[in-house]
């Protein structure tokens, strides 16, 4: 038996809820329009990425029906859409004075697990328990993960630079992913500066030339977003110590390298 909690709810306004009340949207179009505003509102946020994939599970309906529901929804300006690096951002036009309500051709029914689902040739039941989809959709929001353009960015700039030490080298299965998640704790979690870490990412590829007892170099030790964030502060350290050097060269300050590779100024 369903029992939804009050601890997990979406924060809707009233004057908004009191709009959409008096607001026509055919059925699959307000499927889709809940399912923006489920991941928007119900997350407390104004806008989202939101793939067809996770439209398709959150509604039922086939991608050719989610993809003619947004247009029509744009249409009567009901939502709002941005085209940005990682995607496309889905929300609710707050100002429901802008709503139009547009025709509407063919009509759609949605019943109790049954949802009716109307392509180009015929209708297409699909039948599921609502709780296990209910479950599947809050599956695939946990693991649905949107990185930000810098981040996205700082990685490329990674992989790149790797690349150009090493045009033959292989990355294994899902390094952008991590690196990227490496990288996004870098900047949310550890509070790092985005355009240090590309000074330092630029850097630490560009010291090849082995040094001290060791022959340490830090590019061919750098291979990964996780070796990044792990050695970040030794990586600054040393970068900063090694502009230090190149700058006082005439001053009487001079560098050395420790017997572990690092820089040290004396």
């Amino acid at each position: 038996m369903a029992n939804p909690q009050p601890d997990k709810y979406c924060k809707l306004s009233n004057e908004l809820l009191d709009a959409l009340c008096r607001f026509k949207i055919p059925a699959e179009k307000r499927r889709v329009f809940d399912a923006i505003m489920r991941m928007t509102y119900g997350y407390h946020r104004k806008t989202w990425i939101i793939s067809y994939s996770l439209f398709e599970l959150m509604t039922g309906l086939d991608r050719r029906n989610i993809g003619r529901a947004i247009k029509w929804l744009l249409e009567s300006k009901a939502i709002v859409t941005e085209a940005i690096a990682t995607g496309i951002t889905y929300g609710i036009q707050k100002d429901y004075d802008k709503w139009q309500v547009l025709s509407q051709k063919q009509p759609h029914c949605h019943s109790g697990n049954r949802a009716i689902v109307t392509n180009d040739n015929e209708p297409i039941v699909i039948e599921a328990p609502i709780k296990d989809i209910i479950k599947d959709i809050n599956k695939d929001i946990k693991t649905e993960k949107v990185f930000s353009a810098d981040v996205i960015r700082l990685t490329t700039l990674l992989k790149n630079l790797i690349k150009e030490n090493k045009p033959d080298r292989k990355f294994p299965d899902g390094w952008d992913e991590k690196s990227k998640d490496q990288i996004d704790k870098m900047i949310r979690t550890d509070r790092r500066d985005v355009n240090k870490i590309q000074d330092v990412i630029i850097w630490c590829q560009a010291d090849i030339e082995p040094r001290g007892k060791s022959n340490f170099c830090w590019a061919p030790n750098i291979l990964s977003g996780k070796k990044l964030r792990k050695q970040y502060d030794r990586l600054d350290s040393d970068s900063k110590l090694f502009k230090i050097g190149q700058s006082n060269r005439n001053t009487g300050v001079s560098t050395d390298h420790g017997d572990d590779g690092g820089l040290t100024a004396f």
